[in-house]
């Protein structure tokens, strides 16, 4: 639950606790094209009531998710009557905007008293009647000894016929399956693989079958503990093509962990999070709120739509953040997941904010007492243990535009005008002093390498426009205008 007592905004100092744990963020480099969420009911489903179906999915559609992941349970045959329930719920789904995944769920298709369905992993998800039992070719013959061929058959009937609406399937979850495991068992619908339970190996996995997949998905329990760990690994696993992190979870541990979970893979660039049991933990079987609930809503709301995530560095596993900018609002999402108060140091990378108007929001802990100092180049966050902060600050401006409007004034004080600064349009207007009476006047644009990227002559004028190419890099440039007499250089910032 989100608790407004001892939460402050400090411009100054605050009380310090412990000694400061170091993060970097580079709110001038961006990581990929942003991230989305969805939901997950594949083991819960059942407790839900066809009542309160139409509750729990408006209520995914206005956190802001955009699919639901539902159970293929291959224990049961295809004509098995439990699935006219699947059906129903995704119909439902589909009525209320969410698109739905179907993959085969961890389990042998009992129940546990609560409802849930019950666990079964590897080889024992998959009944004898799906295998080989020595009856098969080489080439039918695939993991844990399933039969490619009635496995295709199986899920080519349940997805199509009993469950329909599906847009993507998984034939596979936490399996080490290799290329021929999948492309035997296409039927038309994009397929969702290498889902790992080890993030460390989803990687070398992507590798491997990212020719026969059309999303690379990956868990990550064996980082759960050492999320320092999770940064690189998301990244590994990002660059070798990997799109969505398809089982977030760690909210059975508090909501700060759970939140946590997810933040190195949205720094490394993941395109969609995938909350694991999103029914119970973030909404009740019944579409209210559950413990979980507000934080989550909370980091939707402020990392969907907001574009790339940036690029952060931590030292410390049990202090994680992710970071977002918003026209000149800097996002910033921390977590401390250890057992006492840490003052967290974020060390903004050519950039500085704002001291006014900090707003914080903070869940599960006592305190997020948020400094901003060093001229705005630093944000001092001092968190209790397991407490999740979003923190926004205004007024994010880069080091270089700084320096431009200082050299803006002195333009002004010596006479040459050279406007806009920074430039988003197609030209740059540029004015000589009155005093100039040149007759011909060479201008230069530069980029940072010293390298000529736009070149212009002019006779006879003392205002004129020069044009910008198009495709020009956004970045810091240098204008180099010299006339018969003199020679005039200004920094100039491009944004088109």
């Amino acid at each position: 639950m989100m608790k407004k007592l001892l939460l402050s905004v400090c411009v100054g100092l605050c009380i310090e606790a412990g000694v400061a744990q170091t993060l970097k963020v580079w709110p001038g480099t961006p990581v990929g094209s942003g991230v989305t969420y969805g939901a997950d009911v594949k083991l819960t489903l059942f407790r839900i009531a066809t009542s309160d179906y139409d509750a729990v999915n408006q209520k995914f559609d206005a956190m802001g998710m955009d699919m639901v992941r539902v159970p293929i349970i291959a224990h049961w045959g295809a004509d098995d009557s439990r699935y006219n329930t699947i059906k129903t719920y995704v119909n439902n789904a589909k009525a209320n905007g969410l698109n739905v995944f179907a993959s085969v769920a961890n389990t042998n298709g009992q129940f546990k008293p609560n409802g849930d369905l019950d666990d079964a992993h590897g080889g024992d998800k998959f009944p004898s009647w799906l295998k080989c039992n020595g009856g098969c070719t080489t080439d039918n013959t695939g993991l844990y000894d399933v039969k490619r061929s009635k496995y295709k058959l199986y899920l080519e009937d349940v997805v199509l016929n009993k469950i329909g609406n599906v847009s993507w399937v998984g034939p596979w979850n936490e399996d080490n399956a290799n290329p021929d495991d999948y492309s035997k068992l296409d039927f038309g619908k994009s397929i969702i693989g290498a889902e790992l339970w080890s993030l460390s190996k989803s990687a070398d996995e992507m590798n491997e079958v990212s020719s026969v997949i059309d999303i690379g998905g990956a868990h990550n329990y064996d980082n759960s503990s050492n999320l320092l760990l999770a940064y690189t690994d998301w990244k590994k696993f990002v660059n070798a093509g990997g799109d969505w992190f398809t089982e977030s979870t760690l909210f059975a541990q508090s909501v700060a962990a759970g939140i946590a979970h997810m933040l190195p893979a949205m720094s490394a660039g993941i395109k969609k999070i995938i909350i694991y049991q999103t029914v119970p933990r973030v909404i009740t079987t019944s579409g209210g709120n559950a413990p979980a609930y507000t934080a989550v809503n909370e980091l939707i709301r402020y990392s969907k739509g907001k574009g790339a995530a940036l690029q952060v560095e931590t030292n410390n596993q049990n202090y994680v953040a992710s970071a977002f900018k918003s026209g000149n609002q800097l996002i910033l999402h921390v977590c401390n997941i250890s057992a006492s108060t840490e003052m967290l140091q974020i060390n903004l990378q050519g950039y500085s904010v704002s001291t006014s108007g900090v707003s914080v929001a903070k869940f599960g802990g006592t305190t997020a007492d948020v400094t901003v100092a060093n001229q705005g180049k630093q944000v001092k966050v001092n968190l209790s243990a397991n407490t999740y902060a979003r923190i926004v600050l205004n007024g994010l401006t880069s080091s270089a535009r700084q320096s431009f409007e200082a050299e803006t004034d002195l333009q002004a004080q010596q006479g040459l005008l050279v406007y806009p600064n920074p430039v988003n349009q197609k030209e740059i207007h540029v004015q000589l002093p009155a005093s100039e009476t040149a007759s011909k006047v060479q201008v230069r644009l530069l980029d940072m390498l010293g390298k000529v990227v736009v070149q212009q002559a002019y006779t006879g004028l003392t205002n004129f426009r020069l044009p910008l190419q198009s495709g020009l890099s956004k970045g810091l440039y240098k204008l180099v205008v010299q006339t018969d007499s003199q020679t005039y250089t200004r920094s100039v910032v491009v944004e088109q």
